[in-house]
């Protein structure tokens, strides 16, 4: 392990790689009481935007294959 990922969720469920940019698709969150869904910046692990958030964790998310949704 080369460092954590710092605020992020308590639990993270799904990671997904960019196909072309250097970003890390964060799914996960408190079960019962918060999920996240958000875009993490691979290299320096700084949150680059919250895509949603609701009231349950996040089971899965991914990145679309070309990289565009």
């Amino acid at each position: 392990m080369l460092r954590r990922l710092d605020r992020q969720p308590q639990r993270i469920l799904a990671l997904d790689v960019h196909p072309r940019e250097p970003w890390l698709l964060v799914a996960g969150g408190e079960p019962g009481r918060r999920g996240d869904l958000r875009i993490v910046h691979a290299g320096t692990g700084e949150t680059v935007r919250v895509l949603a958030t609701e009231s349950d964790v996040f089971l899965e998310a991914a990145f679309s294959p070309n990289g565009n949704h």
